[in-house]
């Protein structure tokens, strides 16, 4: 806008120019033009042609022409062509003396100086643009390369080797962001799986030897039958302990599963992400070396905004995705390693638990349907239900079809009296 009221401005100044210029010199040569004195005239006229935008001009006495000039660089030749183009600026002032009009003065003035003018603004907010847009990618990229792709690879890896066994090796984290704080609870996941795997090898040495002296004992203190059986029930009630820890056990370590598939899926939209920033980087400076030649068009910058936005689209939706993804499995996991109770909707947390089982649902064709009202809630232990779903799912997708069936999974949740009933089922 400020562009076209400069442009605008600079017009109205060079109409009035024209309109003053010509008004001055019908009066200046009116007294040449009554004696016909036509080296008067010329130099009234060639005083004009001194102008800057300069162009044509016309001294006519009674439609005698007196003096005619036109700048070397036009093409045109009569005062007709010049009101015609819209390249110029004409007007024409009648030349009087003692009242009587004797003649007429035309004067055409080039704006060719206001073309130059819009071109130099223009360009200079197009570099300006572009150096905004570069800026902008550099920053994206380096924010997303450091902040988020770093440490989900990190994460991947400790998810790895924890996966394939090895306890030993400590989650690394650096910050505390949603990522950092991810990696913190997984570090104390591992932690605490490394020691109740070994508890559980210790009393599962201690069971096996029992085991191997019991009958033994057995036939060598029958008089203390009462005693030892009492002992036994220890025994039983250490075993039923154990079996707990070993059920604890398995849910962390198919919790270390769920985050190595989660950390998978996100590398998918943040190298999207990282693509998309790079391609729009490299656009930006084939665009600023345009713009630094003086060799740009109109449709180099259409081209050249529509790949930045286009870009910068798929730039906020990946990066939307892969924080979906992180909240998702993020409230899953804290619900699976806790025992504590919270209010939760029904249909948005199984739909949150089906989000985090995503890396094995989409290896297959199935479709699962959650049937449930909105409004419904409960307070309860989220983590019962979501090892109940979990498992009901894999148990369908792993037994209830053969490799390429198109399967349904439905899960229906209905409020009756005070219950809550939940129906599940499939057609494999």
């Amino acid at each position: 806008f400020a562009i076209l009221f400069n442009v605008q401005q600079n017009k109205t100044e060079l109409d009035t120019r024209a309109k003053n210029l010509a008004g001055f010199a019908s009066v200046s040569v009116a007294s040449a033009v009554w004696n016909l004195d036509e080296v008067a005239v010329a130099q009234v006229g060639d005083a004009l042609a001194l102008n800057d935008s300069f162009a044509f001009v016309n001294i006519l006495s009674e439609d005698e022409a007196l003096f005619t000039k036109i700048d070397e660089q036009e093409k045109l030749k009569t005062f007709e062509e010049f009101s015609k183009s819209t390249n110029y600026t004409t007007t024409s002032a009648d030349v009087s003396h003692d009242g009587e009009k004797i003649g007429k003065l035309n004067l055409a003035l080039s704006r060719k100086a206001l073309r130059k003018q819009l071109i130099s603004e223009v360009a200079g907010i197009i570099a300006l643009l572009a150096i905004i847009v570069a800026a902008i990618s550099v920053t994206s990229l380096t924010i997303t390369r450091r902040y988020i792709f770093q440490p989900l690879s990190e994460l991947e890896t400790s998810a790895t080797v924890i996966a394939e066994g090895n306890l030993d090796e400590p989650v690394s984290f650096k910050s505390d962001d949603e990522i950092g704080v991810l990696a913190k609870a997984f570090d104390g996941m591992r932690g605490s799986l490394k020691q109740r795997l070994q508890d559980l090898d210790e009393a599962r040495e201690q069971l096996e030897e029992y085991s191997r002296t019991l009958e033994q004992r057995v036939e060598e203190r029958t008089s203390e039958l009462q005693e030892k059986n009492g002992q036994l029930e220890d025994a039983f009630e250490a075993l039923k302990q154990t079996q707990s820890q070993l059920l604890e056990s398995e849910k962390m370590a198919a919790l270390g599963g769920l985050v190595a598939g989660v950390a998978h899926e996100i590398n998918t939209p943040v190298g999207i992400g990282v693509t998309a920033a790079s391609h729009l980087q490299s656009k930006t400076r084939e665009f600023a070396d345009l713009v630094t030649s003086g060799k740009i068009k109109r449709s180099d910058l259409g081209k050249f905004l529509e790949i930045a936005s286009q870009s910068s689209e798929l730039l906020l939706s990946n990066l939307n995705r892969a924080a979906e993804l992180i909240q998702s499995f993020k409230q899953v996991a804290v619900d699976q390693s806790s025992e504590k109770t919270r209010k939760f909707g029904v249909k948005d947390y199984f739909n949150e638990i089906l989000r985090s089982l995503h890396p094995q649902i989409k290896k297959t064709s199935h479709t699962i349907e959650v049937n449930c009202d909105e409004s419904l809630s409960l307070n309860s232990y989220p983590g019962a239900f979501s090892q109940l779903i979990t498992n009901l799912v894999m148990n369908s997708i792993i037994h209830a079809y053969e490799k390429g069936d198109e399967g349904k999974i439905t899960i229906d949740v209905s409020l009756e009296g005070n219950q809550v009933v939940i129906k599940y089922s499939d057609d494999g």
